[in-house]
């Protein structure tokens, strides 16, 4: 996996693509996105529609939140996630979509 990708796809698209109705977020091009920068998400709310909000990239498992560990995993391998404890409530409750452009290696 990467660790660096780029977004500067117009917003409008995907905005379109998706369905999204109401966004409060603005989305310049950037194309050097590290891990823990804030980066826009497509989400389901409560009511089931779906929106865009800024999330912080990298994964904080449940079993962690009281360590505030210094280095936090940015990804995980998929064939291991439902068997992994610390990442199994993520895949099953927790998920978005990233859109990027292309990555960088």
């Amino acid at each position: 996996m990467c660790g660096r990708f780029a977004l500067t796809e117009d917003w409008s698209q995907i905005i379109a693509y998706f369905g999204i109705t109401e966004y409060d977020y603005a989305i310049p091009p950037r194309y050097n996105i590290a891990p823990s920068q804030r980066i826009p998400a497509v989400i389901t709310g409560t009511d089931g529609e779906r929106r865009v909000d800024p999330l912080s990239w990298g994964l904080i498992p449940q079993a962690w939140v009281n360590e505030n560990p210094k280095v936090k995993p940015i990804n995980a391998r998929v064939e291991g996630l439902r068997k992994n404890t610390a990442f199994r409530r993520l895949v099953e409750r927790r998920r978005c979509l990233i859109p990027a452009s292309g990555y960088l290696y």
